[in-house]
């Protein structure tokens, strides 16, 4: 039975309650409008007259109503005032912009459009313009930032808009058909190696293959989960025939030497896996989620497998940034546009589109499940299972050097040479591409 004191220190605390959750509620309001005005454009260097900005897209495809789908719509309804001139290389390539400087306000690519930009004389510092609108960059994904960073001489002349990075998708019906074990989060590269060999087999006259890497190459050399670089800026040393490289080519070059496994990437991999529904795993963007042209009907999706050593790290980031020109001549408003998509609705928007935020939020995956329809019933955990792994270098020398790489992952993956000499001849001939470079004036 309750004493006479309890009743009484329950009755004080039921007093206190709307109290304290009043003082509570302050306080959390007081806290969000201190973040707000921290991260907010400082609307005194915005033009509250028309602007119009010029956007020209790196890609030969895509659309101006994609991108004001993606992007545009976000920013005009925070800034009505502002509207797009959108150009895409596929009618105006970019030699013909370089030539005719043409006053880009904002161009829109990947890591790789970096040196080209810079080449052209197009990039220049954000950070002093953050600093004026009261953008706050540690909000940021900081690993987009600092490869962005380490690209351009440490100067940061552009913002992500998103992230990509690969998963693994699997066609439940292959695994059904043979009564394999579907794929799971965390898988080793070995496992998935061990599920590969169960589920490639010639059936009813259809070669069925295991795995492919749509971006073998690509992935091998950048994205890698160690980190692994091509070319060291700190020594400018060429690093082919070192650290991870053999270790790494031989993981994946096992899963060729399968009998009746073929090397299919690129097209190949998309036709084996959507058209032809024969190929069982297929590493892709984990974008693919909301497009169902990249999936079979059967689809679900796994984390990256990982090396052993390396539990829970998937494969690098590939943002996708606005690079602000050197020629714009509305940096305020073209800035504050590029902040605008960076905003919490803006990366919502993408975030529908199975567009991993560039953003910093909490319960990414949870937000996906619910937002994206297509991953309805699917693994949506998957997206946010590993972490990435250090940045690679995305400089010039590293670009230069990749050409012998890729020559030597597509020798070895195709059985035209074994590990050893399909490094070794990579190694010697980015040497020479290095002393070429230095001769000519390019390199240090």
């Amino acid at each position: 039975m309750m004493n006479h004191e309890s009743k009484s220190s329950r009755r004080k605390l039921r007093m206190l309650l709307p109290i304290m959750m009043t003082t509570l509620f302050l306080g959390a309001c007081s806290e969000k409008a201190s973040i707000e005005k921290e991260t907010a454009p400082n609307a005194d260097t915005i033009s509250k007259e028309p602007v119009e900005l010029s956007i020209y897209w790196m890609y030969n495809s895509s659309s101006e109503q994609l991108f004001m789908e993606q992007f545009g719509n976000s920013i005009v309804k925070k800034y009505p005032n502002i509207s797009f001139k959108w150009v895409s290389a596929a009618s105006v390539g970019f030699d013909a912009v370089v030539t005719n400087k043409e006053k880009v306000d904002i161009f829109y690519g990947n890591i790789n459009n970096a040196a080209a930009l810079s080449d052209a004389g197009y990039l220049r510092d954000i950070t002093p313009l953050a600093k004026k609108q009261n953008f706050n960059l540690e909000q940021v994904e900081p690993k987009a930032l600092d490869m962005l960073a380490s690209a351009n001489n440490g100067v940061l002349p552009g913002l992500p808009s998103y992230l990509n990075y690969h998963v693994l998708y699997y066609n439940r019906d292959i695994f059904d058909k043979f009564g394999v074990a579907y794929p799971k989060n965390g898988m080793t590269w070995d496992e998935t190696y061990d599920l590969a060999r169960k589920v490639t087999r010639l059936e009813g006259g259809t070669q069925y293959v295991g795995f492919s890497h749509q971006f073998l190459n690509g992935t091998l050399i950048q994205l890698n989960s160690y980190g692994q670089e091509v070319f060291v800026p700190k020594t400018n040393k060429v690093t082919i025939n070192e650290g991870q490289w053999p270790n790494i080519l031989r993981t994946f070059q096992r899963f060729f030497d399968i009998p009746g496994h073929e090397y299919l990437v690129g097209t190949g991999t998309v036709d084996a896996f959507i058209k032809e529904q024969r190929l069982a795993m297929r590493v892709g963007l984990a974008s693919y989620v909301s497009d169902p042209t990249q999936l079979p009907p059967n689809w679900d999706v796994v984390s990256l497998p990982v090396f052993s050593d390396l539990p829970k790290v998937g494969s690098g980031i590939e943002p996708i940034y606005f690079y602000l020109s050197s020629l714009s001549e509305k940096p305020n408003e073209a800035f504050a546009a590029m902040t605008a998509i960076l905003s919490e609705e803006g990366q919502l928007t993408l975030l529908r589109r199975g567009q991993l935020p560039a953003l910093k939020m909490p319960n990414i995956a949870e937000k996906m499940a619910q937002e994206v329809p297509s991953l309805k019933g699917k693994n949506a955990s998957a997206l946010t299972f590993n972490n990435f792994p250090a940045v690679t270098s995305f400089t010039k020398e590293a670009a230069a050097v990749r050409p012998p790489f890729t020559e030597a992952i597509t020798a070895v993956m195709t059985g035209k040479s074994d590990v050893n000499t399909a490094l070794r001849t990579a190694q010697e001939k980015a040497e020479r591409t290095m002393e070429e470079r230095k001769a000519a004036g390019l390199a240090k």
